[in-house]
This record gives structure tokens, C-alpha cells and sequence, in this order.
């Protein structure tokens, strides 16, 4: 997690759909055909499981709603994110 966070959760899943396209973009150009992810839903993220979960963030439940690295949030609901890996396939094929 890079500091200092965004000063919005919207600021945020920008940044990270962003990264997201940036990174399949260079893929795809170099033609890899096959993406795995570590998971869908933040709901289910290893990242809030209290022996990874970062210090800063451990006794910090504002925070913690910055967590957000996976495509759908804890509610199952899509993000930026989602949007820019859907993008990235529809350009590469």
C-alpha cells in the first residue's frame, strides 16, 4: 500500500484501475495469453486476515476501507477496476 492514500475511495480505485490497465496493456503487447488473478472480491482478500494485514492499518478501521485491490468490493459490486480489465481484454482480442 503506497503512502499517503488517496483523500477519496473513488481517487483510490482510479489509481488502481489505472495500474490494472498499465500493467495488462504491457501484457497484451507483449503477447501473453493467460491472466491469473489472486482474487475477484475484496470480500474474500487474504489482505484483511490479521497475520498479513499491514501495521498501519491493523488498529485503523478508516483505513482499512482503503484496502481495496480486487475488482469487485466487499459487496460483490464492480469497480474501476473491473471495467479496466474487461477493456484491456476487449483490446487484445
Amino acid at each position: 500500500m503506497d503512502f499517503p492514500l488517496p483523500s477519496t475511495i473513488q481517487k483510490l480505485d482510479q489509481m488502481v484501475a489505472d495500474n490494472y490497465k498499465r500493467y495488462l496493456d504491457l501484457c497484451f503487447a507483449a503477447d501473453v495469453d493467460t491472466v491469473i488473478t489472486w482474487g475477484i472480491t475484496d470480500k474474500y482478500s487474504w489482505i484483511f486476515d490479521p497475520n498479513y494485514l499491514p501495521a498501519t492499518f491493523q488498529a485503523n478501521q478508516s483505513a482499512q476501507q482503503f484496502l481495496r485491490p480486487l475488482p469487485y468490493d466487499r459487496n460483490l459490486q464492480p469497480k474501476l477496476a473491473r471495467n479496466a480489465i474487461a477493456q484491456a481484454f476487449q483490446r487484445a482480442t
